[in-house]
Parts: structure tokens; sequence; C-alpha cells
């Protein structure tokens, strides 16, 4: 099976305002080889960036009213590099049915969250910006906690006037423009996690 048999549409017209995903993406083995990467005790505050890219240092109180989530970055090595390798299948397939964006590649490290049942929460925002992030032209989001782990922690696009949910499963790997408007509702019970990266390319023109 091709990573063209996994999504759900496939049309040859480039529609720049929808996003396009693969309901079986990570088998739960994979999933578990993906908690392998990572150190629980090494998670961090999730942080924003200022207007001049630079990390913003804002009290706790303040920050948490956009962003409240733990992250972990996981580089490309010798043991992450099947992660990277995968990630970039679906997203030539997605981008070459979808999109058809000029990209160059993976340039950040991929990202791993924890939303807890602490109100976590991401609200609305843009996954481009100043810097190297201006670059980014596709955002991926991979699920990695079952539904029925969590209550809250809706992925959210706000596409066409109107707000979309996302579809979620364990293993489902979503894929969108970078400059889509989404958000992360408040997760009220248990711990959501989920990997993000973004691919990158030449300026936007």
């Amino acid at each position: 099976m091709s990573h063209k048999d996994y999504f759900l549409t496939d049309r040859a017209d480039h529609d720049f305002t929808n996003y396009c995903w693969s309901k079986n993406g990570f088998t739960n083995e994979e999933v578990e080889r993906v908690d392998s990467l990572v150190d629980p005790g090494d998670f961090k505050d999730g942080v924003l960036r200022s207007k001049n890219d630079k990390l913003k240092e804002l009290d706790r109180k303040t920050s948490y009213k956009v962003r409240k989530s733990k992250v972990i970055w996981i580089a490309h090595n010798d043991k992450s590099a099947w992660l990277y390798d995968k990630l970039l299948g679906f997203i030539s397939t997605g981008n070459k049915g979808r999109w058809d964006f000029t990209l160059v590649g993976m340039t950040e490290s991929i990202q791993y969250s924890h939303y807890d049942s602490n109100q976590s929460h991401y609200g609305y925002h843009l996954d481009l910006g100043n810097g190297p992030s201006a670059r980014r032209k596709i955002s991926v989001v991979v699920q990695l906690s079952d539904p029925s782990e969590y209550e809250g922690g809706e992925l959210i696009f706000y596409i066409r006037n109107s707000e979309t949910i996302v579809p979620r499963k364990k293993g489902a790997v979503i894929m969108f423009p970078s400059y889509f408007l989404h958000k992360v509702t408040p997760v009220t019970k248990g711990l959501r996690k989920s990997l993000v990266a973004w691919v990158s390319g030449p300026a936007w023109k």
C-alpha cells in the first residue's frame, strides 16, 4: 500500500484552503517507538515568539493565556531518522495531491508536545513567523494518544469563516498549510500527546 492509498481525497486541482490526513498513518508499535525517543524528564514549557523571532520570556500568567503545554525536541539522528523519513513520505504525497508547494525539506527539529488536564491549550495562531519560521510551507501533526485517553484537546482550523474540528485518531497524520489559523482547545482530562513538524521551502512569492 502506498502513501496515496491513505488519503481521503485526491484532487488534481490545488486547494489552498483545505487540509489532508492519513487516518492510519502510524501503527501502535510506531507510536511506542516515537515515545522511546524522548525522556519525560526533559519536557519544558512551550514558549511564544516575539516579532523579531526571539524567544519571548513572559510571566507564566500572561503566557498561559495563549499557550500552555510541555514540549521536547527530537533532533535528526540515527535513532530518529526513520521518523523523519516516514513524515517526509506522507508530506511528499500530500503536497503533490493537494498544494504542490515548492519545498526544501524539514529544516527544524520535530516537536513532541504534551497537553495535560491542567487546562493545557494553544490559542489561535499561525505557524508562520519571522526568521526561519517564515519559510514554513506545510505543518504536520501526528496524534499519539487514543481519543479515549483524554477529553478536550481538539485541533481546530478556522477555514472559510468557520471552525473545522479535525478528526482525531491515534496514529493519524494531519497536514495543512502553515498559514492556516488553528488552535488546540483546553484539555480537561487525561493527556494529549502529539508530534508537530514543519516543512520549509523558498520564500513565499
